[in-house]
């Protein structure tokens, strides 16, 4: 099999420029060379033009989704809302990103040095791969939620702190993988390159780089981290860990929904890019409409969940009520548990009107601040001590 270059062109030709064009390609052109063929330059500046209005429209939905959580303290101070951010904020990256430099290359018909080409191969491996690994780890997470209840012991939710965490070291390796895409050395198997003269990253070039590239490469950019999180769906399945009904079912259905649509929305991309990228050109214009979308479609199914929903809404409509401030008791019971007398008084301040919610009031309060044993768990449960367990492990507190 022929590999790259197969081209005089090829040597001398800066990364970030089309190294040929559709019409000089012949019957014995490789499919390294196919995938390298641009179309004329007004074609491209065409469809970047089309990708850059596009991607803005999504990344604007994307933005105010993130925006409304982000205002909302109470919302925000839940661990899986927290991931929910953290998810989000690549997609938003890659997306508004790729919307500004679609624009850049439109207007200058094409990039101008090859950094601008590495960046963008930069991002778009680091949105792909943290979005990738943070599915990965709430997967782990929900499935030690769901295990915790089939057991019948006491879940604590991760902290905000162990969240935060988690969620940089993911971002940490998503950009040391992906900056191994931008070195350029002849001897590394790996390398970035210009994709039919409209999109920069990673490519393989030869036989070694495209076993290296699908046995390696993809592996530890998402198929790892998908893989596993389907073997969760499957194993909650096969023990029957899923609730009959509830809040526990209600938010492991609510993420893989969110699982669901980033594997709807990029499996297709990611065959387009690296498998039919040789036989149509028309596959390459329509594959960054569909995967880049992935974003504002998951941000709208985010809204499913009835707290992101009012969060959302508030924001969009400025309103000044007790919800935006994170201090009233929207129903959601199922990711906080009320910890403090200070909270029930105000959680029960709207009963005071008459005596008998007066009286309410002052029985709650009262029940509420009786200690508890160390040997009594509610509903049969057994505790679970968690080193983790602080202020903030009351924002997910999952009662069956």
């Amino acid at each position: 099999m022929g590999g790259y270059p197969s081209s005089p062109l090829y040597e001398d030709t800066p990364l970030g420029k089309p190294k040929m064009r559709l019409w000089e390609l012949t019957s014995n052109s490789t499919r390294y060379d196919r995938a390298r063929a641009a179309p004329s330059d007004e074609e491209m500046r065409t469809v970047w033009t089309v990708w850059s209005a596009s991607f803005f429209v999504y990344a604007t939905f994307n933005i105010i989704v993130f925006a409304g959580i982000a205002a909302s303290r109470k919302t925000r101070r839940r661990p899986f809302n927290l991931y929910l951010l953290f998810l989000m904020i690549p997609d938003i990256m890659y997306t508004l990103f790729c919307a500004f430099q679609c624009a850049f290359l439109a207007a200058n018909t094409g990039f101008v040095t090859p950094s601008d080409c590495q960046w963008q191969s930069f991002y778009l491996v680091f949105g792909l791969t943290a979005n990738s690994w943070l599915n990965g780890v709430i997967a782990g997470e929900l499935h030690r939620l769901l295990t915790f209840s089939g057991r019948r012991r006491r879940y604590f939710p991760p902290t905000l702190q162990k969240v935060t965490r988690n969620s940089l070291l993911v971002y940490a390796y998503s950009a040391l993988l992906s900056a191994m895409g931008c070195i350029a050395y002849p001897w590394w198997p790996h390398r970035t390159d210009l994709l039919n003269g409209l999109v920069c990253m990673p490519m393989d070039f030869d036989t070694t780089s495209t076993i290296l590239f699908w046995t390696l490469f993809v592996p530890f950019m998402s198929a790892i981290p998908l893989l596993y999180t389907l073997y969760v769906g499957f194993d909650v399945w096969r023990k029957g860990l899923l609730p009959p009904s509830g809040k526990r079912r209600e938010l492991t259905i609510y993420f893989y929904k969110i699982t669901g649509v980033f594997l709807l929305m990029w499996l297709p991309g990611v065959f387009i890019f690296y498998v039919l990228s040789g036989v149509t050109i028309w596959a390459i214009y329509a594959a960054p409409l569909w995967s880049h979308s992935q974003g504002a479609v998951a941000a709208g199914v985010s809204m499913m969940k009835k707290d992101i929903y009012d969060a959302v809404m508030d924001f969009v409509w400025c309103r000044s009520c007790k919800r935006c401030r994170g201090s009233d008791d929207d129903g959601d019971d199922a990711e906080q548990a009320p910890s403090s007398l200070g909270s029930h008084l105000s959680l029960n301040e709207r009963n005071l009107s008459d005596r008998a919610g007066l009286q309410r009031s002052v029985m709650n309060v009262w029940n509420n601040a009786q200690p508890a044993t160390s040997d009594t768990v509610p509903d049969g449960d057994s505790h679970i001590d968690d080193d983790d367990d602080d202020d903030d492990s009351d924002d997910d507190s999952l009662p069956d």
